[in-house]
């Protein structure tokens, strides 16, 4: 596009070089006018003269292409030093305070750093020296801080029939995400207790709630907030294992969009998918058992009561549904568990309870039974049996003594550390060959409580 300048048509380039030249004419011309039209100096800054202020010298004033040529001249500057910009900038007091207090605030948090990671040294030395002097259990479950939120709530609970009183005064909570063991042996009233709290079987007396709804009024609801597994797996043997869980979806309402994927999600879990399709009757022991337990789990109940869950099965399938039965409580879920194998109890259970003749004998955690009931037990091989027991007898925190030939058994009451003084006293008439210090078992516990007369 062609334009005019000065009535002379240029292009572009040539209109810029006229509009440069131009500049170069009047910038200077204007500058003089603007010298013109200030006040006189004296040749010398800051001398007054008559008639004339005291006013320091104008700078130089140079046209603006020339500036700019100038600085496009110059080469880039190094970053300025802390004294520098202490020199040059007007807020170099302030920089240099800012500059202080960053440096501080970083040796300060190198400081702290360096004291945590001394810390977590020292704790991960004491937990090396804690793993090395205490032998682990094959299976620990994972004891984590439990809601106080109560998930079952028993209070003065009766239930008798005719002169019978299969349940008396029963109070106790199972908190929210907790396993409870309810123990005791035949007759002791855990069924009943268990009818009563599904709602299966109406109290004499007092009263049960299941996550805040009463069983006398609301059975219904609890039981669509219940998954079961009994002690006799009651599957249907005809059917294969697909419509059994269908079954089951449709009795406990289900959605039908997520039917479908929730049986194979469950089946899948208990490593069943493989055998959807074939009848249950053809199924192992320990193949019924994770399917009751799968389909038991199918509604996604909030609190799942379990009846011996690993009656029967082999250790395989045993140590699987252990690892299930810990896995829901990290699901939040709360879990009832009533079962004979004591291991199983002390492995799975957070707290447990243990009733005889209807009523509450005890609740603890299993290691704080093992150690108010049973004491350490201390087992020795001794070169020949002692001639007399009366000298360990009255030494104190002595709970029991066994002899039988050459093995010595002796039971310490609750943490009394009294194995200095047996050991002393054995060494002096026998020479002692082997020795064992053990916890107690949940069963000598068990059978402490409850005692050794069977029950029907």
């Amino acid at each position: 596009m062609s334009m005019y300048y000065n009535k002379k048509p240029v292009t572009g380039g040539v209109h810029k070089k006229a509009k440069t030249s131009d500049l170069r004419n009047k910038l200077p011309r204007k500058t003089e006018t603007l010298l013109n039209s200030m006040p006189s100096f004296a040749p010398s800054n800051g001398v007054k003269q008559a008639n004339s202020a005291v006013l320091p010298a104008p700078p130089e004033t140079r046209p603006l292409f020339e500036t700019q040529k100038d600085a496009a001249a110059q080469p880039e500057s190094e970053p300025l030093s802390p004294f520098e910009i202490e020199a040059k900038h007007p807020h170099s007091d302030m920089l240099m305070a800012a500059l202080e207090e960053q440096r501080r605030t970083t040796e300060t948090l190198t400081a702290m750093l360096e004291e945590q990671r001394s810390k977590t040294d020292r704790l991960f030395d004491m937990l090396a020296e804690q793993q090395h002097n205490v032998a682990t259990p094959a299976l620990t479950p994972i004891r984590r801080k439990l809601t106080t939120i109560p998930c079952i709530e028993i209070d003065d609970l009766c239930k008798q029939y005719g002169s019978f009183q299969a349940v008396n005064h029963l109070s106790l909570n199972v908190l929210q995400g907790e396993i409870f063991g309810l123990l005791g042996p035949n007759g002791s009233g855990k069924t009943t207790t268990i009818n009563m709290i599904s709602g299966l079987t109406t109290p004499t007396s007092g009263h049960v709630r299941v996550l805040g709804y009463d069983v006398r009024t609301n059975g219904q609801k609890i039981r669509q907030l219940l998954g079961c597994v009994p002690q006799e797996t009651a599957l249907f043997e005809e059917l294969s294992a697909w419509d059994n869980m269908d079954y089951h979806a449709d009795l406990f309402n289900v959605p039908r969009q997520e039917k479908r994927a929730r049986i194979t999600h469950m089946l899948e879990l208990m490593k069943l998918l493989d055998r959807k399709d074939k009848r249950v009757k053809t199924f192992s022991g320990g193949m019924k058992r994770r399917l009751a337990l799968a389909r038991a789990l199918l509604h996604d109940p909030r609190l799942v009561y379990l009846d011996e869950p690993t009656l029967g099965v082999d250790v395989q399938s045993r140590r699987a549904l252990w690892d299930y039965i810990l896995s829901l409580r990290k699901q939040g879920k709360s879990v009832l568990l009533t079962t004979n194998y004591l291991e199983e109890a002390q492995e799975l259970c957070d707290r447990i309870a243990i009733l005889d003749h209807g009523k509450l004998v005890v609740v603890d955690t299993p290691q704080r039974l093992k150690q108010r009931y049973g004491g350490r037990v201390i087992e020795l091989e001794l070169s020949e049996p002692l001639p007399t027991l009366r000298a360990l007898e009255h030494l104190e925190g002595i709970k029991d003594i066994k002899q039988e030939g050459t093995h010595l058994s002796i039971s310490m009451e609750g943490e009394q550390d009294c194995l200095p003084q047996i050991i002393n006293l054995i060494t002096q008439q026998r020479e002692v060959r082997d020795i064992v210090l053990r916890e107690p078992s949940l069963d000598e516990v068990f059978l402490q409580i409850t005692g050794n007369m069977l029950r029907d």
